[in-house]
């Protein structure tokens, strides 16, 4: 018996250490995934900061989650929100970052969503409004540029790597404010061209 309630004691010991919650919602018409990892100082009455961090092409939000943002947190304070992308035809996962998957068809509202899903981060999680953060990788990269341009009321500032701007945005780009941006690319990257790819309508 006392073997039996030490593992019970355990088992329940793990979920409440359980700091990965795996959500979905339904945004217009459509279920949506997302991934939030809290930090051990997480208590829903602290205003902590959030990291929203996006995947390339083809690539999933539970792959992301990998990436160390959930290390880093854990030690600096932060809230880390993996969004998963829709399937794009014939291209796997996508955003609609603006670049030419959107002329082929590929149209989600991804901007809605996402800018739900922050408004949930603020509401449901206690998140700081003036300390949300958005990074990616690749095609997540491009997403985060969209957002620097688009949603500067939301996305106090943003990273990108391997990821440049796509045209169609960079053509009308125009935040409320001056927003920070890191950006990593290295020159001889055969996938996202730092030099731009005007198949792909991305710029340099």
């Amino acid at each position: 018996m006392y073997k039996y309630l030490l593992l019970f004691l355990c088992f329940s010991f793990g979920l409440a250490a359980q700091q990965n919650l795996t959500e979905t919602m339904i945004y217009d018409g459509q279920q949506r995934e997302y991934i939030i990892h809290l930090p051990p100082a997480y208590d829903g009455t602290l205003k902590l900061p959030v990291v929203f961090v996006f995947h390339g092409l083809g690539g999933s939000n539970s792959g992301m989650t990998g990436a160390g943002f959930n290390q880093l947190g854990d030690v600096e304070n932060f809230i880390s929100v993996y969004p998963q992308g829709l399937e794009a035809p014939n291209f796997g996962t996508a955003w609609n970052n603006g670049s030419n998957l959107s002329a082929l068809g590929f149209n989600p509202d991804d901007l809605g969503f996402i800018s739900t899903l922050v408004d949930e981060m603020i509401a449901d999680y206690s998140a700081d409004a003036s300390k949300i953060y958005a990074c990616g990788f690749s095609m997540g990269g491009i997403m985060s540029h969209r957002l620097g341009c688009e949603m500067s009321d939301k996305f106090a500032a943003i990273a990108s790597q391997a990821g440049t701007m796509a045209n169609s945005i960079s053509g009308t780009c125009s935040p409320g404010r001056a927003v920070p941006i890191m950006h990593i690319h290295g020159d001889a990257d055969a996938t996202v061209s730092y030099n731009g790819d005007a198949l792909y309508g991305l710029n340099s």
